[in-house]
């Protein structure tokens, strides 16, 4: 398969794009790999913020909820917004 040349398009664009915004911020010419560079590592910045987000979501296995490490327990509400409390102490001396 030929790579596209609307992908081409797309890929100059995004530098020339890249080079009219971080030029007059680093007050210095930049050259294609430059702009190419900084254009990488945003996106990889992103791609690791993307990451943590989605490692921080909660999957839940069932509706009774979720016991978190600080001791919350949170529940999914029907609009989809979390309701977390304090989950409920042991019993453990028998007294009630």
């Amino acid at each position: 398969m030929k790579p596209s040349h609307a992908n081409d398009n797309l890929k100059d664009d995004l530098i020339q794009r890249t080079r009219q915004l971080w030029q007059p911020r680093l007050a210095r010419d930049l050259s294609r790999e430059d702009a190419r560079q900084i254009t990488a590592n945003i996106t990889g910045f992103f791609s690791v913020l993307a990451e943590w987000s989605r490692a921080e979501i909660p999957s839940h296995a069932n509706d009774a909820g979720e016991i978190q490490p600080t001791g919350i327990r949170c529940k999914n509400s029907p609009g989809g917004s979390a309701q977390c409390g304090r989950a409920a102490k042991p019993n453990v001396g028998g007294n009630l």
